[in-house]
């Protein structure tokens, strides 16, 4: 069972964080994260910093609740990529708890 915390993002909005066995991510699961880390950091937006980071989390075991929530107002990730990393995430969810 992952534990769960939580951290503040730039300071201002406090996230829940879980941690999860990296080695649950398959080498697909890996590709479609820095595919969209590639397409967030083509548009360069500040604002997108915290998401980023926390993509770059789950290659580390750091799944944050809210970033599907937050990757799903942002109209650059398109439907398709935004469907495979909730089925990525919803296989991250079964071995948290």
């Amino acid at each position: 069972m992952g534990e769960a915390g939580s951290v503040y993002l730039q300071g201002k909005i406090k996230v829940m964080v879980k941690y999860f066995d990296k080695a649950v991510l398959d080498s697909d699961d890996k590709k479609l994260v820095l595919h969209i880390i590639n397409m967030l950091d083509e548009y360069d937006q500040p604002d997108w910093i915290d998401v980023i980071n926390m993509l770059y989390g789950l290659f580390d075991g750091y799944w944050y609740v809210e970033l599907e929530d937050l990757l799903d107002k942002i109209d650059e990730v398109d439907t398709h990529s935004l469907a495979l990393l909730t089925a990525m995430l919803d296989k991250v969810e079964k071995v948290v708890e």
